[in-house]
């Protein structure tokens, strides 16, 4: 059996220590989260993601997600950690909330803004076929452990909330099938593989 697996959330809910685990189990790659490691080596350990201006933020995303799309194209199989589904979403809700410019692409794209909307529109939808077509099983992890700052993602249990909300609201609206496992580190390792029967 060949095994495409994304293992989605908001930030500090686990999809990393999930990933390793079942990798651990299954005995295949992970395509890991990279934004902090990218982050470092374009514009050093101390900038955070909210004090990114637009074309640097623009350029993180750009070598984050063509690495990730690039593994994952190639690889005939794999665990993506955070996925292309949670990117889409911190960056929706991180644009939103702290880029004021980002904020008007997202206000356009909801009311139809001609080019501004497209551009909009290639984003998501290229963060959604990717998912649609190279993720056969989708895991969700829900908001269960506290907040652990890293540094970098925002510090702020509001903000992760929203990321959460959108992404659930990203897999209903483009009609995913997904499985929600909860519980300890373990606990979800379980559901998982019961759910892919091994």
């Amino acid at each position: 059996m060949v095994y495409k697996i994304a293992i989605v959330g908001s930030y500090s809910t686990g999809t990393s220590t999930t990933s390793r685990l079942l990798a651990d189990e299954l005995k295949i790659p992970i395509v890991r989260d990279l934004v902090k490691d990218y982050r470092n080596e374009l514009f050093g350990e101390h900038r955070k993601l909210v004090d990114l201006n637009l074309f640097e933020s623009f350029k993180l995303w750009y070598m984050t997600f063509s690495r990730r799309v690039n593994s994952e194209k190639y690889l005939p199989e794999f665990i993506s950690d955070s996925s292309t589904l949670s990117e889409l979403a911190l960056s929706w809700v991180i644009g939103k909330e702290y880029k004021p410019l980002f904020g008007f692409f997202e206000e356009s794209y909801s009311r139809k803004v001609p080019v501004i909307s497209h551009c909009s529109e290639v984003f998501v939808n290229l963060h959604i076929g990717h998912a649609k077509k190279h993720y056969e099983h989708i895991f969700y992890t829900p908001i269960e452990f506290p907040l652990t700052p890293n540094g970098f993602r925002p510090n702020d249990e509001s903000i992760r909330q929203k990321v959460d909300d959108f992404l659930v609201e990203i897999l209903g609206r483009f009609g995913f099938n997904y499985t929600r496992i909860s519980g300890t580190p373990e606990e979800r390792l379980e559901t998982i593989l019961n759910n892919l029967k091994i």
